[in-house]
């Protein structure tokens, strides 16, 4: 299908990147479509994509028209929504520039001037630039709001101001071999009351956990246990984290195997979910680690998966890969996990396509990727902060927010910091606190929603992930005459789902726990 006297695109980079700033979208919304045709003519890059219609007579088509990027006329910081449904302003972190959009009806300005705009033809033009977006968050909402509006009648998740809790570094060696960063770890009773804190949110919590524990085979630092029995000191022979515990002498003792037994606890308790945080947390070639002169100094010493080992990594072969080698410990001493969280947030283009081939669902960086059929795909408008950072201006995307913190935060400045925390961003509007295996479960549903005379029916399929393990909320636009319940179909069976009236023709439901 190409059409309007366009020509196919010769810009296969620009194409990709513009096919990806749409679909990372559609993912966040729980949707999926497929790029149907796409051309080229000097105004720019013209693109199909292909969606279930409303009414189930078959496929719809969304348009959006990106201009040449030479045409960009307009530079500004106050970014506004004046299309469909309530209005909103955002002031941008930085000056942004884009291209001014002439005809239609405006759905979108940058100080005053229309970057976005929806012809008689329903098709969309959009004057921003695919690396503005990533850079932007802010931008993102706007899409979505793109999307919703040009596409009525549709049900969508609801993931505005829903944050995902991520701990870090649980199980590292970091914690004594790194002196600038030592700390003494959480014992049993901090992770009770932590489980508590979260239970007071009706929180879900990632633990990002580090299973293999490495030796520095110095004997004079501290005393090294494993499974209750002193061991051969071996410089960088790597440990089951779970089965540790180091005494120190000279460095910092670390009762591994009492967090991991209260970890566990909170995970059976469901609250939180243990995911793999690399293997040792400390660089690949640990044999040169191990001689290392600033071991126990140097933060490089610390960083495992990123683009500066990729050669260590090669040269250790796929059997021998940290992932690999983590994700072993993981299955034999603690379970499956879902996903990747990479120690530093450093992470090759390699190791995401070995995590791939390993078959994980997600991988989190400054970042979330999920996975598709050939690879992992950023998620837009997925915000990583630091938990204790600002939370009015990240929940002011409207997009998904992960709030990262590390053990050591907790340990350092006491439980009640993690309990101040999250009543901080209560206050500022977070409605619900989620773990990635949760998040990752909902974002791999694809939501529809279709009116057949008096019955509205929402239609679920997954397209990976493991079931909900709790229900997830949903919006649907159901115009002036809101039904009091929905059909639910998926693969897990039919059900009614009781619907929240929310003005403005639009409802929230909440997908029951086990879809």
């Amino acid at each position: 299908m190409i059409a309007h006297g366009l020509k196919p695109s010769l810009e296969n980079g620009r194409l990709a990147q513009l096919t990806e700033l749409w679909e990372m979208q559609f993912r966040l919304l729980g949707w999926r479509r497929r790029l149907r045709a796409f051309g080229d003519n000097d105004a720019g890059t013209l693109l199909w994509f292909e969606a279930p219609h409303p009414s189930d007579s078959g496929f719809s088509v969304f348009a959006v028209r990106h201009p040449r990027v030479g045409g960009r006329a307009v530079r500004g910081s106050t970014l506004e929504w004046v299309g469909p449904g309530a209005p909103r302003r955002w002031t941008l972190s930085s000056p942004l520039a884009a291209t001014r959009v002439r005809g239609g009806r405006v759905w979108a300005k940058l100080d005053g001037v229309p970057i976005v705009a929806c012809a008689r033809d329903q098709i969309i033009t959009c004057g921003l630039d695919p690396a503005d977006v990533r850079a932007q968050p802010a931008l993102s909402a706007v899409l979505r709001r793109v999307l919703r509006a040009a596409q009525p009648g549709a049900a969508w998740l609801d993931v505005q101001s829903v944050v995902g809790l991520r701990m870090d570094d649980p199980g590292a060696s970091s914690s004594v071999h790194l002196e600038p960063w030592s700390y003494d770890r959480l014992g049993a009773r901090a992770w009770e009351e932590i489980g508590s804190i979260l239970e007071r949110h009706d929180a879900r919590m990632s633990v990002a956990y580090t299973p293999g524990w490495v030796d520095d085979g110095d004997p004079i630092r501290g005393e090294l246990l494993v499974a209750g029995n002193a061991v051969e000191r071996v410089p960088g022979r790597v440990h089951p984290s779970p089965l540790v515990h180091y005494v120190g002498k000279q460095a910092r003792s670390a009762d591994c195997a009492t967090e991991f037994e209260a970890v566990r606890a909170l995970r059976n308790r469901g609250i939180c979910e243990i995911e793999l945080h690399g293997y040792t947390h400390v660089h690949p070639d640990l044999e040169r680690w191990a001689a290392a002169p600033g071991r126990h100094h140097k933060l490089g010493w610390y960083r495992e998966l990123g683009v500066d080992v990729t050669s260590a990594i090669a040269a250790r072969g796929p059997d021998r890969h940290p992932v690999t080698l983590g994700l072993e410990l993981m299955r034999e001493h603690i379970g499956e996990p879902t996903a990747l969280v990479c120690p530093g947030n450093t992470c090759s283009n390699a190791t995401l396509q070995h995590a791939h081939e390993l078959g994980l669902q997600a991988v989190a960086s400054t970042a979330l990727a999920l996975r598709g059929a050939n690879g992992f795909s950023p998620v837009g408008g997925v915000v990583s902060v630091p938990l204790d950072g600002q939370p009015e201006a990240a929940l002011a995307t409207e997009g998904l927010v992960i709030g990262c913190f590390h053990d050591r935060d907790v340990a350092v400045e006491g439980v009640e910091w993690l309990g101040a925390s999250l009543t901080r961003w209560r206050a500022a509007g977070a409605r619900r606190f989620v773990d990635i295996r949760e998040l990752t479960s909902a974002l791999n549903l694809e939501l529809s929603f279709a009116r057949e005379g008096v019955e509205s029916t929402v239609r679920i399929q997954r397209h990976g992930g493991t079931p909900l393990p709790r229900p997830f909320p949903a919006l649907i636009q159901v115009g002036a005459d809101v039904p009091r319940e929905v059909a639910l179909t998926s693969a897990a069976g039919t059900d009614r789902l009781e619907v929240e009236q929310l003005g403005g023709g639009l409802a929230r439901v909440h997908i029951p726990a086990g879809v």
